[in-house]
């Protein structure tokens, strides 16, 4: 993702391989600009690995400070998808870090960023007001039901809230179709958080009733909660679903 501003171009996440990070640069390149800064909404692999094409320090580098420590933990990833361990600029530590909230003004826009932890502890989205656009990274799907992954469902489940705060017409999640619309997008904000809250509440009935996981999965099935909002036959849809079953269960009897 790109926001060309009168500063120079904002690059939103590097992508998933030295190649998606070259894409960018060869864009950017193209029309005589230079990369202002990257933005790392968070530091899971497929949204940090095309770093390399963006140099050792050449670019200021923003994310959360909580970014820090998972970067980290994506060196054996990279290790093991590209058969050698991460060089010294593929996961070159932010240059700049936050907690809260920061605001970037790059002449003709200015760039919101701020913390939304639930996906993974050191999430972020992005808001151009003047474009009324929302860049949600991974806090936000649409292809699929929300990814709770190394998070915690009830800071995302807060952080989904939270984005309804704002006026966007635009919405670009990190999988999935953009939204457009203020409506659209808060329908699906709604679902969402509603999505987690529905299964928190039936996973607490039966630990309750002295359930187990598998009860849980039993009696929050798929067409219950999401029904015809995603297609149940693609990208494994229902297992993705139990997994939020899970990942929930396991927060609730902690």
């Amino acid at each position: 993702m790109v926001i060309l501003t009168e500063r120079g171009p904002v690059i939103i996440d590097t992508g998933n391989e030295p190649a998606d990070g070259e894409a960018l640069v060869d864009f950017i390149g193209r029309g005589k600009y230079e990369a202002l800064l990257v933005v790392l909404t968070h530091g899971h692999g497929d949204h940090i690995f095309g770093r390399p094409a963006f140099g050792g320090g050449c670019v200021e580098v923003v994310a959360t400070r909580a970014a820090c420590e998972a970067i980290r933990r994506q060196r054996d990833v990279y290790a093991r998808r590209f058969g050698s361990p991460p060089g010294p600029s593929a996961l070159i530590a932010p240059t700049m870090t936050f907690e809260g909230r920061l605001m970037i003004v790059c002449g003709d826009c200015s760039v919101e960023l701020f913390a939304t932890p639930g996906h993974s502890p050191d999430g972020l989205c992005v808001y151009v007001p003047e474009k009324k656009t929302l860049i949600c990274g991974d806090t936000v799907v649409t292809a699929i039901p929300v990814a709770i992954n190394d998070g915690d469902g009830r800071r995302l489940e807060s952080s989904i809230r939270r984005l309804l705060d704002y006026d966007a017409e635009l919405l670009i999640p990190g999988h999935g179709p953009a939204l457009r619309g203020r409506r659209e997008i808060r329908e699906w904000l709604r679902f969402i958080a509603h999505y987690l809250a529905a299964v928190r509440e039936g996973v607490r009935r039966v630990l309750a009733d002295g359930g187990s996981v598998d009860d849980a999965l039993r009696d929050l099935p798929f067409d219950d909660l999401i029904g015809s909002r995603l297609a149940k036959d693609r990208y494994k849809m229902e297992r993705r679903h139990h997994d939020v079953i899970k990942k929930v269960f396991s927060e609730e009897v902690l």
